[in-house]
């Protein structure tokens, strides 16, 4: 899950819609897979999808601002901005 998580920032980072695109029915696709059929098993798998997106994020804000030389406030300043964007989610 972190792997597919990290195929779709990457896709995201690279401005490719398409490949995008194909990252999400794959997450779907092998998700459904897993859950034989049952939603909630799928639902729960997919909820398990978007907490391995998160951890991936978090990992990265811990990485990237020493090597960028931003404080911690700097950082929430970023974080915030994030929060409040209003960038469309589809390519």
């Amino acid at each position: 899950m972190i792997q597919a998580a990290v195929g779709l920032l990457t896709a995201k980072i690279a401005g490719d819609g398409e490949l995008v695109q194909r990252q999400l029915a794959d997450i779907v696709r092998d998700q459904g897979d897993a859950s034989d059929g049952d939603l909630g098993v799928f639902a729960g798998r997919m909820a398990k999808q978007i907490e391995a997106a998160s951890v991936v994020s978090w990992i990265l804000i811990k990485m990237l601002p020493p090597r960028l030389n931003l404080s911690q406030e700097e950082l929430n300043e970023v974080l915030g901005e994030v929060a409040t964007s209003q960038l469309p989610l589809r390519d």
